[in-house]
């Protein structure tokens, strides 16, 4: 029988996120924040070949206390046996299809900030092992603004007996400014090379997560380093975790503000739940301690897929 709501889904995509964010101090040299972003992306996708398709449509975004703003989306994907490879805009969610922070530490806006970004990406996967490579291209060279790039490598390995599991990671980051030809701000180039291990029992996991930074620009060479261990569990749809965060003059890709303070305990405590329609829900509670100074946030993240 002829399934004209499969052909319809085969042929358009929609994918919808909605972030919500609070965020709040208790002393009284800081002040509060709040944040909200909404982003759709919907494409019609035409197959060019049994591995291929062609994806055209339109992502708009409207940040908080911004004006709304509408990009073209314009994808081409490969699907080979074990691999998979996008070129051109990356759409939106891209934290998370990069997996560049680990879940148990990350700020959830950071999936929906990182978004909309020209580029290329591609995927092996294999059994237990899996690679993923990047390239984004954020910022074109204007005379008020700096060309700009990030790229990376990601490996991946899982090992499981039971209820025991081990999974390492190597990764490497790397992040450009530059173009001379309109703008003549400072070349900076940073990279970060690193590894996480993350070992698991049952319900409880401990993770450990190493990164170096080393910065170039005009005025020489900065080297540093940092680390973040986390103990917590998964139950049901929640996920506790206290985090620890030390950084020795290390110099942050990401753009979570935890990385660029010096030392951080923090906790943060997530449930997560798949509704209805292909959609799913994540709030996030974090709170942190730093340099004699208490804060949090809660975030709601909203994401449906069509």
């Amino acid at each position: 029988m002829f399934d004209s709501m499969l052909l319809f889904k085969s042929l358009f995509s929609l994918y919808l996120i909605f972030y919500g964010y609070d965020g709040e101090y208790f002393i009284p040299e800081k002040t509060g924040y709040t944040d909200v972003l909404i982003s759709f992306q919907a494409s019609v996708n035409i197959p060019l070949n049994e591995y291929a398709t062609f994806h055209a449509g339109i992502i708009g975004t409207e940040p908080y206390a911004e004006k709304f703003v509408a990009t073209p989306y314009l994808n081409i994907d490969f699907k080979l046996k074990n691999s998979l490879f996008e070129i051109g805009n990356l759409g939106i969610g891209l934290g998370k299809k990069l997996a560049i922070l680990p879940e148990e530490v990350i700020d959830y806006g950071l999936f929906s900030s990182l978004m909309a970004k020209d580029g290329a990406w591609y995927k092996y996967y294999y059994n237990n092992f899996s690679f993923n490579s990047w390239f984004l291209w954020t910022q074109r060279e204007t005379v008020t603004l700096q060309e700009h790039f990030i790229g990376g490598l990601l490996s991946e390995y899982k090992l499981k007996y039971k209820e025991i599991s081990l999974d390492t990671k190597v990764f490497f980051n790397i992040s450009h400014y530059g173009g001379q030809f309109y703008n003549n701000g400072p070349v900076i180039q940073s990279t970060n090379p690193g590894a996480e291990v993350k070992f698991r029992i049952g319900n409880f996991f401990i993770l450990s997560r190493g990164i170096l930074s080393q910065v170039r620009n005009q005025f020489g060479v900065a080297n540093g380093f940092g680390s973040v261990y986390s103990f917590g569990f998964n139950k049901y749809n929640f996920l506790f975790s206290l985090n620890y965060w030390k950084n020795n003059n290390y110099y942050a890709l990401e753009e979570d503000t935890i990385f660029k303070r010096n030392e951080v305990y923090f906790t943060k405590l997530v449930f997560s739940k798949e509704l209805i329609y292909n959609s799913n829900i994540k709030t996030d509670l974090r709170v942190d301690y730093s340099d004699n100074d208490w804060g949090g946030y809660l975030g709601i993240y909203l994401e449906y897929k069509l």
